[in-house]
């Protein structure tokens, strides 16, 4: 009886080393082999909001939810932060901080988006379906170093 078990376990253990072993050589499934080679980029989007009447910020949440679930989907989409409410600014030897956010070109950042992409070109072109962009937006893309 314990030879009868010394054996069963015997094969088990061959059969759980041989499925293991079986499961490393199988190769991924391409949208695994593409994410594996994707880079990580930050949009970062800057837009004057004070023109934006209610129903234009309606439309663009809409836009926005159909980019983000398409993004999401295709496994692009990473995570996203909007930043619309102003905050404090800190600048100066002495750390001086007051009420407010900095503007450049008359545009503040309202938010950023973390994405995946192969590339610098294609996070760009997968930049321009970005809604802000109808309405005066800018779109920034760096890449986050990891």
């Amino acid at each position: 009886m314990k030879t009868i078990i010394r054996t069963a376990t015997l094969w088990g253990v061959i059969c759980l080393a041989h499925f293991s072993l079986l499961a490393q050589k199988t190769s991924p499934s391409s949208t695994t082999k593409q994410t594996n080679t994707m880079k990580e980029y930050v949009l970062i989007m800057r837009i004057n909001p004070a023109p934006l009447a209610p129903d234009d910020l309606t439309d663009v949440r809409a836009k926005w939810k159909k980019v983000v679930d398409d993004w999401t989907a295709r496994e692009i989409f990473v995570i996203s932060n909007q930043i619309v409410q102003e905050g404090v600014v800190v600048s100066g030897r002495e750390g001086t901080a007051r009420p407010g956010s900095i503007a450049s070109d008359g545009l503040r950042i309202v938010s950023t988006i973390n994405i995946r992409a192969v590339s610098l070109e294609e996070a760009a072109t997968l930049a321009k379906v970005v809604p802000l962009l109808e309405y005066g937006g800018t779109v920034e893309i760096r890449e986050k170093l990891n």
